[in-house]
């Protein structure tokens, strides 16, 4: 009886363990209606016709309380816009020296400072809100997907196997930070020479000091504290989550890479003037988003209904930002502005 008794016992062990890895685990919980955006506000008012100094090659965009800004990949510089969309302002100019950008991706602002990644200056650099340059702190190997992190500098997203992020400060020092969840992954992906999601990662810090990493290959959040222990993983729902690894597959085929190459379900992460997460991902249908709270990942779909003519739907966009109950989306060349209705603001 008592051999019948452990027998059982570690059967059930080894059923937890494999409800704990794969697909199964603690799921993001979709509550409540979905958040609608509405038709574009600002038609045409951000763009290369109308911004008045040649709207090039959008990165990334941000707020500096009610100011625009939008990082410009192929002008190597920074756009200031008022509440009217026209553009006042810009710092920056192509180079390797001092304020200087050479291939910025990604930027964020935090207080009344922001900062640029620069892929082939393989550094971030920080500026003040008036435009001043103030220092740069190298990252090793050039990736550029970062958050804040307070005094300490930056958290980078790592591209190591064992942790997602690398704490990086001014001098160059770096340290690992946030290990991954390796009895969360399929056991067959363990063996690959190398993770599909491997360095796609997004990341983001919320106001309370959480850290919060977004896997792509395992389609889920996973948040840290500021001391680096993993508090929490939820997953995207399967049928949210299979719709957008499909999309994501037809983009491959259409640049003619093999299916399985890498794998990718969200386009960007950024907070909220609220603090919440919006997760930015391709169109699947009319779901453009999703708006998760940080204290339990539960979350809401943000759509953009169909037949509305607007283009950030049809063709996606790489970055978001949701200020004063509007979602603010970017392509290339272009800023559309939704208003939202359904606790969006």
């Amino acid at each position: 009886m008592k051999r019948i008794v452990r027998w059982a016992a570690g059967f059930a062990i080894l059923a937890l363990a494999a409800a704990c890895a794969g697909d199964s685990g603690p799921l993001i919980r979709i509550d409540g209606a979905p958040v609608a955006a509405g038709p574009n506000v600002a038609d045409g008012a951000i763009s290369p016709e109308n911004d008045g100094i040649g709207f090039a090659g959008a990165a990334d965009l941000g707020f500096f309380d009610d100011e625009l800004v939008v990082l410009e990949n192929r002008a190597e510089r920074i756009v200031f816009f008022d509440e009217q969309f026209r553009a006042t302002r810009w710092i920056g100019h192509e180079g390797a020296g001092p304020g200087e950008l050479r291939g910025p991706f990604r930027m964020q602002v935090f207080g009344q400072r922001l900062a640029v990644g620069e892929i082939n200056n393989k550094r971030i650099s920080v500026f003040g809100r008036d435009g001043t340059f103030e220092r740069s702190y190298p990252v090793p190997d050039g990736r550029v997907a970062f958050a804040f992190a307070g005094d300490e500098g930056f958290y980078v997203v790592s591209g190591m196997p064992d942790y997602y992020l690398q704490v990086v400060n001014d001098s160059g020092a770096a340290h690992p930070f946030g290990g991954r969840p390796v009895d969360q992954y399929p056991p067959d992906e363990l063996t690959r020479p190398r993770l599909r999601g491997l360095g796609r990662e997004l990341v983001a810090m919320t106001p309370d000091g959480s850290v919060h990493v977004f896997d792509q290959l395992l389609g889920a959040f996973v948040r840290f504290g500021p001391d680096g222990i993993r508090q929490q993983i939820a997953k995207l729902p399967r049928a949210l989550l299979e719709p957008l690894r499909e999309t994501y597959r037809l983009v491959l085929r259409d640049f003619g890479r093999p299916d399985d190459d890498e794998v990718s379900v969200a386009n960007a992460l950024s907070v909220t003037d609220d603090g919440r997460l919006l997760l930015l991902f391709s169109p699947v249908k009319d779901r453009i988003g999703l708006l998760v709270d940080p204290a339990d990942y539960s979350g809401r779909e943000v759509l953009i209904p169909p037949d509305r003519g607007d283009r950030g739907r049809q063709r996606g966009a790489g970055a978001a930002a949701l200020h004063g109950g509007r979602l603010y989306l970017l392509r290339l060349d272009e800023v559309t502005v939704h208003e939202l209705s359904g606790g969006g603001s």
